[in-house]
């Protein structure tokens, strides 16, 4: 019962708060709430053997909430160093497994020991951290509560695979699927090709955390800066899951209000804010800080891969949109195929690649200036705060325009990109 203690200190005056979230949460990791396409029946068929059961996942988090987490006196001496530690045995952990070894039951028990009090420690400093700037909940831009709501829960934990369905003819996501947790290559690559028969594109892909749960996943294969920024960022997700940004977002992965510039607006928002949160809390908390802006221009590596996939993302659209589809398909094989020589290794690149991880801004690939026009909005507000307040309203590139032309900020519209 400490643990649920625990969350709820962090602000919310009771479990009834929860309940928006979970509702959320139900919706997101159901079936899709759209009108049915004619392949909608075979997706499902396909992957019904592979989907993460969210019921079955919750139930297991909501019980274990009901077991004692004991804080060790060297965590609460120095909260740091414990979660620097527990970050050193979590690699040692993946370094052994990678070389085949299975890890001793009593080595398991401590890593577990350690991941659920690392998770206390990092949650009560991201809270912190949002509450330094100001940032509580979703109206904040109404009122001011000091209270953090939804309160910060994620745990360290591999989150479901996704399978990622666009459209062959265009570069746009029209399905996204979870799947279990753990899969070999020969399944991913099974699914692909069921799916794939459909005339779909598709791809099975890790990821490195999701708030479409709660508690949130965060990847346990990753380092502290990058775990600390995605606690930050899965927690800003789930917030403006009850703000116009975040809601139309929920709409679109529904599946029931078709926006495929929202997917773009909610992650390029999410990382200016966790980037902001990630550098306060391990400049306080670890004395990491960003690596200062080199004084002497650097040299131009011999190869620059997000320059290659900038200019593959556009060949391969233009090469679309003249409906040349085995065209593209065979061009973007054989960019896979130079990248393998390079020393880049990319499973499968194809339109579902670039329909996913063309939604980050700053991804290799991209080619959307979201990203350099909400820079340009943080740069004139006066807080982070004030930012998110006004961010918060953007669903639409022309939303977006405005608050820019608001501010005085004079941006060239330029036509969203698909």
């Amino acid at each position: 019962m400490d643990r649920l203690r625990h969350i709820l200190a962090q602000g919310a005056p009771g479990p009834i708060l929860l309940l928006p979230l979970l509702l959320v949460t139900i919706l997101l990791s159901g079936a899709s709430c759209a009108a049915q396409e004619p392949w909608d029946a075979s997706l499902s068929r396909i992957t019904r053997p592979h989907r993460f059961s969210f019921v079955r996942w919750h139930l297991g988090q909501f019980a274990g909430l009901l077991r004692p987490t004991t804080i060790p006196p060297e965590a609460e001496r120095d909260p740091a160093g414990y979660v620097r530690a527990y970050f050193a045995q979590e690699a040692q952990a993946r370094a052994l497994q990678r070389a085949g070894h299975e890890l001793p039951p009593e080595q398991k028990a401590e890593l577990a020991r350690m991941r659920s009090v690392a998770e206390r420690i990092i949650a009560d400093q991201v809270t912190e951290a949002f509450r330094d700037e100001g940032i509580y909940n979703p109206l904040d831009r109404f009122i001011y509560l000091p209270v953090t709501f939804p309160p910060v829960w994620f745990v360290f934990e591999p989150p479901p695979l996704i399978l990622i369905v666009s459209a062959r003819d265009q570069i746009a996501q029209i399905r996204q699927v979870m799947l279990v947790q753990e899969m070999d290559v020969a399944t991913m690559e099974q699914i692909e090709a069921e799916v794939e028969a459909l005339g779909l594109s598709a791809l099975v892909t890790p990821i490195g955390g999701l708030a479409a749960t709660y508690p949130a996943f965060v990847s346990t294969r990753t380092t502290l800066p990058r775990g600390i920024e995605t606690v930050a960022e899965e927690w800003l997700h789930q917030y403006l899951a009850f703000t116009p940004t975040g809601w139309h977002f929920v709409l679109h992965l529904l599946n029931l209000r078709t926006n495929h510039q929202i997917a773009r607006i909610n992650e390029s928002l999410a990382h200016i804010v966790h980037e902001e949160i990630g550098e306060r809390i391990l400049a306080e908390h670890y004395g990491i800080f960003p690596e200062p802006e080199p004084t002497e221009p650097e040299i131009e590596p011999e190869f620059d891969f997000r320059a290659f996939m900038r200019e593959t993302r556009l060949q391969t659209e233009a090469l679309l949109a003249r409906g040349e589809i085995e065209m593209a398909e065979s061009y973007m094989e054989t960019r896979r195929q130079m990248l393998l020589a390079e020393g880049y290794f990319i499973r499968k690149l194809n339109q579902a690649y670039f329909a996913f991880y063309g939604t980050y801004a700053d991804a290799p690939g991209a080619i959307t200036t979201v990203g350099d026009e909400f820079d340009a909005l943080r740069a004139e507000s006066l807080s982070l705060r004030a930012f998110l307040n006004a961010a918060v309203t953007v669903t639409t590139r022309e939303d977006l325009y405005r608050l820019l032309e608001e501010q005085g900020i004079r941006w060239a519209h330029v036509a969203p990109v698909r």
